[in-house]
C-alpha cells in the first residue's frame, strides 16, 4: 500500500517524514523540497533530517519523538536556523511496513496570520481539527471507494452542510458526479454533464487552475446564466454553494461541490477543503490504479478473456439465488495442431474461439479457465433461452470452423453449488463429445468406427446368449458350480435389487459363512465383514453407483474369512436399470481373491507391479495394442512432511479408489511405489479424455484435504503396438515420460520418445553426483555474484548471489541441476550452506560498500521448514550481517504453493529488517495480483519480458504501467536480462529503478567483485575530493 505521506505530495505546506529511530529523512513533499531547494530525493534519502532541515549535526535537543503517539498531534511554534522564519508545527507518529515514521506538518506563521486577516480564526482552528480526525480516520480504511464515501460523510456531519459531492471529469468530456453524501435520506441524483454544452464550466477550470475555490450565493442567476449546468447541479433548493476544484499534475480533474455550509464560515470551509482536496485526489488516484491493476490482473494476455482471478472475484459478488445456466467449452485438437503447426498456430486457434464466443456473449460472461478452456457465465437466464444460446453457440463454432467441444448445464436459483454446476457441465462436455462430432459432421472416423463396432459386438453377443439359451439345453446350476468349483478363488453373486434378495455362489456361502445361498440384504451383510479401515469405501462407492445412475462397480477391500483371517478381494459388478434409469433391477457381480498379498498395496487397495508387469505381457502374447500412462504426484513427500503420514495415506487411497471407481472399466489400476500409479488399457487408445478426468479427480481431493499444489501431478503416456517390447521396457518407458512431464506443469502430460531414456538416466546419474557432492562436504559447489546497478547511474548497490557446480571437471547448467535439487530435496541443506557462504564472504563486501545489498534466492521447501528462520537469524548473527543488507528472492511459485508457511516466513522476516524481491515477475500467469498481496519491496522483472519489449510495443506500455503500479504501491523495480545498448536504451523509459544483466556485469566470482568494488570504492573517494 501507498505510504501515507504520498497522499501530500501537493500540499502548499511543508510536510517530511523521518524515522524514529534513525532520524533518515525518507520524505520531504514538493513545496518542503521548493522551501529548502532541493531538486529531487536523492538530494535528501538516507540523511539525518536534522541535517537537512536544521543545519545540525546532532539530533535536535527539542526533538518530539519520545512524546509522540499514533493518532495524536502534538502542536508547537519554532523558528527555523536555515528559513529564517517561525512555523507552526504539527507531529504525530504512523506505522508503514513494521517500522514508526514521525510525520511533521509546517506552516508557515506570517503567511497564516496574512490569511487569518481574511477569516474567522476560530474557525480556522476548529476545521485544522477537523482536519487532523478526518485524515486519521480514513487513513485505517482499505477501501479507496469506502475511504472516499466516509471522507464526505464525515465533512458533512462536522462542518454542517447539507450535502457533499465528488465530481470527476471523464475523458475531458464529461462531467460525472461519482460520490455523494447527503443530510437528508435521499441521495442525490448521479447525473452526467457533456462539458461542451455548458460553456461556464470552462471558465469555472479556469479558476481550478490556480487551485483556487468558487464560492456560489446566487444560485437564481446560476439558474439563469447556466440552464445546461442546472440541470446536473440541481442548484433549486440550495441557497450556497463551495466547488473546490481537484488538481492532479496540473489538470482539473474534478471538484468537490459543499451545500449550505455556514454562512459567515464559508471561506474558512474552502480553505480547510483546499487542503483536503490533495488527499481526495490520492484516494481517487489510488482507486483508479487498484482498478486498472485488477482489469490487467483479470484478464488473459492472449485472448483477452476473463481469467481464472476474475472469476474467483465474480463468484465473491454474483447473485448466486438466482438462475444460474454455464457453458464448458474446449478445443478439439489443439495439441495436434501446436505439434504439426507450431504453437502460433495453436494460439490462433485459442483466439479464435474467445472470438466466437465473443460474438455470442458478453465479455465478461467468458472465462478462459487455462490451455484449452472456456467457461460461459450467464447468471439470471430461465432455461428455455439459455439452452437456446447453447444452441446457437453450437452453430456458430460449425460456421465458422471452430472445433469446440461443448457441455452444458442449468440450475434454478439456489439448486446447486457454483462449483457442482461447473462440474456437471464440465462432465456434460465429455459426455456430449460424440453427439457434437455429428452436430458439426466432423466425425472422426477410427474413433467413431471403433465405437460402432464395440457396440455391434456387443449386440450380436447378447443375442446369441438368448439364442443358445433358447435353442439348446442349458443348466445354469451346472454353468454356476462350474465357475466356482471348490479352492476356486473367484466367487460370483446375483440379486433382485426390488426385493434386495441375492443369491450367492457355494464357495462365497463357504468362505465368509454365509448361511445359505439365497442371502436376503446380501450387501449389508457383506459389509458386516469388511475389515473396518475399507468398510467407507465400499459403502460410498455403492452408494454412489445409486446416485449416479452407473452400470459399472469396481472395488478392492479386505474382508474377514470363516478363519478370521483378513484376505483381499477385487469385487467388480454390473448394475441392469430399467429404461428411464429411475430405479435398479438387476446386479450380477464377481469377487476374486487375491491370495498373495504382495500382490495387493495396503494402503490403496489396487493391485502391484508385478501384476501389471503380467498383464502387460498377456496383452503382447495375444497381440493386443495397448496404452499405459504413468501418474506421478508432485510434491507427494512435501504433504507428508507438512500435513502427516496419515493424511498422506488417506489421499493414496483415496486417490486410488476414485480412479478405479471412475475409470476402472476403462482401464486397469495399479500403485507402481511411493506416489506413482500406472494405468492399462486395451479399449482406451485416445490419453485426451482420461487426462483431463484423472487431473480433476486429484486436484478434487488435494483440494479436499485443503492442499495447495497447482499442478498436483503429472502424466506420462506410451503406446504399445503388438509385441514391441517387453513388459518391463514398457513400464520404465511410461515412468520416464512421466517425470520428464514433472518438468512442465503446463502440459496436461508428455507422451514417451526414445530422446526421454538417456535423459532421465542423466536425471538419475545426476542426481547421484549431487547427493555426493553433499556428502562431501559440499565438494564442488560454490557461489557467484551478479551485480545489480542503478538505472539513473549504472552504479552499483547490490547483487544477486547464484549457485555454480562443477562436477567431474566440468561446469554444469543450474538449469540442469537446481531442478533436482528441488525435486529431490537436497535444495534444503544445499540452500543452508549457500547462506553460510553468503554471509561469510558477504563480510568482506560491506568492509568495501556498507550498504551492498545482498539477494539470496530461497526455495520454498526451506520456507516450509520451521527451523529455517532461526537458522538464519542465527546464521546473521554469527556472521554480523545487519537484516538490512539482505534480500530475500521469492518466485511467483511461492505464492501459489503452502501460502500459510510462505506468510509465517515473511512476517518473521519482516520483523527482523529483512526485504523481500518477488523474482521472475511477470513469467506466470498471476503475476499482477500478486503486487497487492504480499508485501515485496523490490519487483524483478523476468528477462522473458525484456526480449518482448525490444519487439512490442504493446508490451512495453504494459511494462511501463506494470512499474508504474509498483512505484504507487512503494516498490522498486529491477529488470533482468539487458544484455546491449539498445535493450538499455528501451529499458530507461520505463523509469525502472535498477538494472541486473550482461550489458554492465556477468556473474563474479567473488576475487572479480572484489576488485570492481574496490575499483568503484577508488571512484566514489575521488568523487567526493
Amino acid at each position: 500500500m501507498i505510504p501515507v505521506w504520498e497522499h501530500f505530495e501537493d500540499l502548499e505546506e511543508i510536510l517530511y517524514v523521518a524515522d524514529v529511530e534513525t532520524y533518515e529523512l525518507v520524505y520531504l513533499n514538493r513545496y518542503g523540497r521548493s522551501v529548502f531547494r532541493i531538486e529531487d530525493e536523492d538530494n535528501y534519502a538516507g540523511k539525518k533530517c536534522y541535517e537537512v532541515l536544521q543545519g545540525r549535526r546532532e539530533p535536535c535537543p527539542f526533538c518530539t519523538n519520545s512524546q509522540l503517539k499514533e493518532g495524536k498531534f502534538i502542536e508547537w511554534t519554532y523558528r527555523n536556523p536555515l528559513l529564517k522564519a517561525p512555523y507552526r508545527i504539527k507531529d504525530t507518529i504512523v506505522e508503514y511496513e513494521g517500522r514508526q515514521y514521525r510525520m511533521e506538518f509546517a506552516m508557515d506563521v506570517e503567511k497564516e496570520k496574512q490569511e487569518a486577516q481574511k477569516l474567522d480564526l476560530a474557525a480556522v482552528r476548529h476545521y485544522e481539527e477537523l482536519i487532523n480526525e478526518c485524515f486519521l480516520k480514513v487513513r485505517a480504511v482499505t477501501d479507496m471507494d469506502e475511504a472516499l464515501s466516509f471522507m464526505l460523510h464525515y465533512l458533512g456531519t462536522h462542518i454542517s452542510c447539507n450535502a457533499v459531492m465528488i465530481y470527476e471529469s471523464r475523458e475531458r468530456k464529461w462531467l460525472l458526479n461519482t460520490y455523494s453524501w447527503s443530510r437528508t435520506e435521499k441521495a442525490p441524483e448521479k447525473k452526467l454533464l457533456e462539458l461542451s454544452v455548458a460553456e461556464p464550466v470552462t471558465k469555472w477550470y479556469e479558476t481550478f487552475f490556480h487551485n483556487e475555490p468558487l464560492l456560489l450565493t446566487d444560485m437564481e442567476k446560476l439558474c439563469r446564466d447556466m440552464p445546461a449546468l442546472s440541470k446536473v447541479l440541481s442548484p433549486e433548493q440550495v441557497r450556497r454553494m463551495i466547488l473546490i476544484p481537484l488538481l492532479a499534475k496540473a489538470e482539473v480533474v474534478g471538484f468537490v461541490r459543499i451545500d449550505d455550509p455556514p454562512e459567515k464560515q464559508m471561506s474558512a470551509v474552502a480553505e480547510m477543503c483546499k487542503i483536503l482536496s490533495h488527499f481526495i485526489v490520492s484516494l481517487i488516484q489510488q482507486r483508479d490504479l487498484i482498478r486498472n491493476l485488477e482489469q490487467i490482473s483479470f484478464r488473459d494476455q492472449m485472448t483477452g478473456a476473463m481469467n481464472r482471478y476474475a472469476l474467483n472475484s465474480y463468484l465473491a459478488r454474483a447473485h448466486l439465488e438466482r438462475d444460474m445456466g454455464l457453458i464448458y467449452c474446449d478445443l478439439i485438437g489443439l495439441k495436434r495442431v501446436n505439434d504439426r503447426f507450431g504453437h502460433a498456430s495453436g494460439d490462433r486457434t485459442i483466439i479464435q474461439a474467445y472470438q466466437v464466443l465473443g460474438g455470442m456473449f458478453p465479455e465478461d460472461q467468458i472465462f478462459r479457465m487455462g490451455g484449452d478452456e472456456f467457461l460461459v457465465v450467464r447468471e439470471g437466464v430461465g432455461r428455455e433461452k439459455f439452452q437456446e444460446s447453447v444452441e446457437q453457440l453450437k452453430a456458430a463454432a460449425v460456421s465458422s470452423r471452430c472445433w469446440l467441444s461443448i457441455g452444458s448445464a442449468w440450475c434454478q436459483a439456489g439448486g446447486k453449488s457454483f462449483n457442482d454446476l461447473m462440474n456437471e457441465a464440465d462432465e456434460n462436455m465429455y459426455e456430449n463429445k460424440r453427439t457434437y462430432y455429428r452436430l458439426c459432421g466432423l466425425t472422426d472416423g477410427l474413433e467413431e468406427h471403433r465405437v460402432e463396432h464395440d457396440d455391434r459386438e456387443l449386440v450380436q453377443s447378447q443375442d446369441a446368449l438368448h439364442a443358445f439359451v433358447r435353442d439348446c439345453y442349458f443348466d445354469v446350476t451346472s454353468f454356476l458350480k462350474s465357475l466356482t468349483m471348490t479352492g476356486s478363488s473367484f466367487y460370483i453373486y446375483f440379486g433382485d435389487m426390488r426385493k434386495n434378495l441375492y443369491y450367492i455362489s457355494d464357495n462365497l456361502k463357504e468362505d465368509f459363512c454365509f448361511p445359505g445361498n439365497i442371502v436376503p440384504n446380501f450387501v449389508s451383510l457383506l459389509e458386516q465383514r469388511i475389515y473396518g479401515p475399507d468398510q467407507q469405501m465400499h459403502v460410498e462407492d455403492t452408494r454412489a453407483m445409486l446416485r449416479e445412475k452407473r452400470e459399472s462397480h469396481s472395488v478392492r477391500y479386505r474382508i474377514y474369512d470363516k478363519n478370521g483371517e483378513l484376505t483381499w478381494l477385487h469385487c467388480r459388478g454390473i448394475m441392469k436399470w430399467n429404461e428411464d434409469k429411475t430405479e435398479p433391477l438387476f446386479f450380477s457381480g464377481s469377487m476374486v481373491s487375491l491370495k498373495n498379498e504382495s500382490e495387493v498395496d495396503p494402503i490403496t487397495g489396487l493391485l502391484n507391479l508385478s501384476l501389471a508387469l503380467k498383464r502387460i505381457s498377456e496383452f503382447n502374447r495375444l497381440g493386443i495394442e495397448t496404452m499405459l500412462m504413468c501418474i506421478v504426484l508432485r510434491k507427494f513427500s512435501d504433504v507428508n512432511h507438512v500435513f502427516g503420514r496419515d493424511i498422506g495415506d488417506a489421499v493414496m487411497k483415496e486417490i486410488g479408489w476414485q480412479l478405479e471407481r471412475n475409470l476402472g472399466v476403462q482401464f486397469y489400476f495399479y500403485r507402481i511405489d511411493g506416489a506413482r500409479f500406472l494405468a492399462v488399457s486395451q479399449t482406451v487408445l485416445e490419453p485426451e479424455g482420461a487426462v483431463a478426468s484423472i487431473q480433476k479427480i486429484i486436484k478434487d481431493i488435494f483440494r479436499k484435504y485443503k492442499i495447495h499444489v497447482v499442478s498436483p501431478c503429472a502424466i506420462g503416456v506410451l503406446h504399445s503396438a503388438a509385441g514391441q517390447r517387453e513388459a518391463q521396457e514398457l513400464v520404465d518407458n511410461v515412468i520416464t515420460a512421466a517425470h520428464t512431464a514433472k518438468a512442465f506443469p503446463d502440459l496436461d502430460y508428455l507422451e514417451f520418445s526414445s530422446h526421454m531414456t538417456k535423459t532421465y538416466q542423466e536425471h538419475t546419474d545426476m542426481s547421484m553426483a549431487l547427493n555426493a557432492c553433499i556428502e562431501h562436504g559440499f565438494q564442488g559447489f560454490r557461489i557467484v555474484i551478479q551485480p545489480q546497478v542503478e538505472t539513473k547511474n549504472g552504479r552499483m548497490f547490490g547483487g544477486e548471489v547464484l549457485l555454480r557446480w562443477k562436477n567431474e571437471g566440468k561446469e554444469i547448467s543450474p538449469s540442469k541441476f537446481v531442478p533436482i535439487l528441488e525435486q529431490t530435496g537436497m535444495i534444503a541443506p544445499v540452500g543452508k550452506w549457500i547462506l553460510e557462504e553468503t554471509m561469510r564472504k558477504g563480510k568482506e563486501i560491506l568492509k568495501y560498500q556498507p550498504d551492498f545489498r545482498l539477494s539470496v534466492n530461497v526455495s520454498y521447501l526451506q520456507i516450509m521448514d520451521q527451523k529455517f528462520f532461526p537458522f538464519l537469524e542465527d546464521t546473521m548473527e554469527r556472521f554480523q550481517i545487519p537484516a538490512e543488507n539482505l534480500l530475500i528472492e521469492l518466485t511467483e511459485t511461492h505464492f501459489d504453493e503452502m501460502p500459510e508457511h510462505l506468510q509465517r516466513f515473511i512476517r518473521q522476516c519482516k520483523q527482523i529488517g529483512i526485504r523481500f524481491a518477488l523474482d521472475d515477475f511477470g513469467s506466470a500467469y498471476s503475476g499482477l495480483q500478486l503486487l497487492l498481496q504480499y508485501p515485496a519491496d523490490l519487483i524483478k522483472l523476468d528477462r522473458t519480458l525484456m526480449r518482448e519489449i525490444t519487439t512490442s510495443k504493446e508490451k512495453m506500455r504494459f511494462i511501463m504501467s506494470v512499474v508504474y503500479a509498483c512505484h504507487q504501491f512503494g516498490k522498486e523495480v529491477c529488470v533482468e536480462g539487458v544484455e546491449t545498448k539498445e535493450e538499455l536504451d528501451i529499458v530507461r523509459q520505463t523509469e525502472c529503478d535498477f538494472i541486473q544483466g550482461f550489458y554492465f556485469y556477468k556473474p563474479l566470482e567473488w576475487e572479480e567483485m572484489r576488485q570492481v568494488l574496490e575499483s568503484q570504492k577508488k571512484e566514489d573517494i575521488l568523487s567526493w575530493k
